[in-house]
């Protein structure tokens, strides 16, 4: 996990799990954290047939969301 990190006094949501797999990549959020480079990795190493691409994911979560959220159907 990574550092906590908050928005006006709400603690968000942080979590490398929120990935989003795309047609050859996956797309990992980042924060700004020094874990950031070793979880890349980590994807990378588990996943060597495709792209991992970091997201800054601290925009997204501002509204409480992620990665994940944003790819959902809006009806």
């Amino acid at each position: 996990m990574p550092s906590p990190k908050f928005y006006e006094n709400i603690r968000l949501p942080l979590s490398y799990a929120n990935f989003y797999f795309i047609n050859g990549a996956i797309l990992v959020p980042i924060f700004d954290d020094p874990l950031d480079d070793a979880v890349l990795e980590m994807f990378a190493k588990q996943l060597p047939s495709i792209e991992v691409i970091g997201i800054k994911g601290l925009p997204f979560l501002r509204g409480l969301g992620g990665i994940h959220c944003l790819t959902q159907q809006v009806y």
